[in-house]
């Protein structure tokens, strides 16, 4: 049986030298975050470096623990918060299972009432949605996902937008957004940021319902007094962040998706970006809105529409006729694909 090599000073120093740096990384990353700089100028390659250097540094540290502690490195302690930041499961992590969705595992919570039996059944999740991910999103567009989930089809984004492109992943929920970027590292997607705050129509504090249902897919950006859990969470009005222009925006936000229009209004006015957005009348009244008039709004915008699961559904409708028929489908909602009218 071989001896385990014993760390000279030479190991212990670099050892410090690289777990400072990590630490100093991560801290900068999370300012960013918390400050809302502008998020395109964001290293996206940052995440990567960090998974590289902590790999050299567990690799480094197992056969010399005593050594490690003996110069006060607390290596593990390091590494459980850099795993926690990055949202990195360990092995034994019981919160997380694995669905597949066609070639891609994707963590999810294993407590899912919704999401993941349905995937386990179907091998898939809202495929028109996806059907027309591929027909709008092209190489090289910069695209908006608010209500990212635990990143479905933000790898697909990722994958459409390639290597000259970007997407912004935007989760308010804190366990949803753990695990999207645990997702969104694992498949190696350099050009995602991901930003953990309510988009909304004002920068603030907002309240965050999860599901009594345990659906993780259904947490709302307002308070719901039969809500499991209500959480504070960041608020952000996103056009205090989006610089450049943006080709694509996604919205799935349980009744909040117009809250979140109004916070990129100057995007919307400025870059005209094709928008697809839940419609769901029902969540739209219990935020205390009115459907009806968010229709309105849509085309006081310059915006013309067609809802994906029922073509025909297009603003050539009245306002009053396309709330009735998207309450009517089985799900009460529809998801609605908004292009800026041509001037």
């Amino acid at each position: 049986m071989g001896l385990a090599r014993v760390p000279h000073d030479a190991d212990v120093q670099q050892l410090e030298a690289l777990s400072q740096e990590i630490l100093a990384r991560v801290n900068a990353l999370d300012k960013l975050v918390r400050e809302h700089q502008p998020i395109w100028d964001s290293d996206h390659r940052l995440h990567d470096t960090l998974l590289r250097r902590l790999a050299i540094i567990e690799r480094s540290t197992r056969p010399a623990e005593m050594v490690v502690a003996s110069t006060e490195v607390n290596v593990a302690t390091m590494a459980t918060k850099l795993r926690d930041f990055l949202g990195i499961a360990g092995a034994d992590d019981p919160e997380s299972t694995t669905m597949s969705i066609g070639t891609r595992e994707i963590e999810i919570p294993a407590w899912d009432t919704v999401i993941l039996p349905w995937v386990r059944a179907y091998g898939e999740w809202e495929p028109a949605v996806g059907k027309l991910l591929e027909e709008v999103v092209t190489p090289g567009a910069v695209v908006i996902e608010v209500g990212a989930h635990v990143g479905i089809f933000t790898l697909e984004l990722s994958k459409r937008v390639g290597a000259r492109g970007r997407v912004v992943a935007v989760e308010a929920d804190p366990i949803n957004a753990r695990f999207l970027r645990r997702n969104v590292m694992k498949s190696h997607c350099n050009n995602v940021m991901v930003l953990e705050v309510a988009a909304t129509d004002r920068t603030g504090t907002v309240k965050l319902s999860r599901s009594i249902e345990d659906n993780t897919g259904d947490s709302r950006a307002f308070d719901i007094p039969t809500a499991a859990e209500v959480l504070e969470v960041p608020g952000l009005a996103l056009d205090e962040v989006i610089v450049g222009p943006v080709h694509f925006v996604k919205m799935d936000l349980q009744g909040t998706d117009h809250v979140a229009m109004r916070g990129i209004s100057r995007t919307i006015d400025e870059y005209r970006p094709v928008i697809l957005t839940e419609f769901w009348p029902a969540g739209i009244r219990e935020y205390g809105d009115d459907p009806v008039q968010v229709l309105a709004w849509f085309r006081e915008l310059g915006y013309s529409w067609s809802a994906i699961e029922v073509p025909e559904l297009t603003d050539a409708k009245s306002d009053e006729e396309i709330c009735a028929a998207a309450e009517a489908l089985p799900t009460g909602f529809c998801d609605l694909m908004l292009r800026a009218r041509r001037l």
